[in-house]
């Protein structure tokens, strides 16, 4: 498997996984400008590796209209699996 996928494959994880630990309380807030600007990098990385699966991503969050049309942190949490099953389309 290429070492770049698999950081790739990793770093989705590791982000997911520190949505799914937050408290109940906390993921039906307002995601902050860091978590957002975070998910925007991974669907730039993710679509840099496998441009195939640009279009099927999630669309990034606009991280200047956040005060106006906020996302929350379980918005984020419930794209996990949808990111995940494009993943082993990704061959380089």
């Amino acid at each position: 498997m290429d070492p770049h996928f698999q950081v790739l494959r990793l770093r989705t994880q590791v982000y997911f996984s520190t949505l799914r630990e937050l408290p109940e309380q906390q993921k039906q807030e307002p995601v902050d400008i860091v978590t957002a600007s975070n998910f925007n990098h991974l669907v730039d990385d993710l679509s840099s590796f496998a441009p195939s699966i640009g279009s099927a991503l999630p669309a990034k969050i606009d991280i200047a209209s956040l005060k106006q049309e906020p996302v929350s942190y379980r918005v984020l949490e419930e794209l996990e699996s949808e990111i995940l099953e494009l993943m082993p389309e990704m061959k380089s």
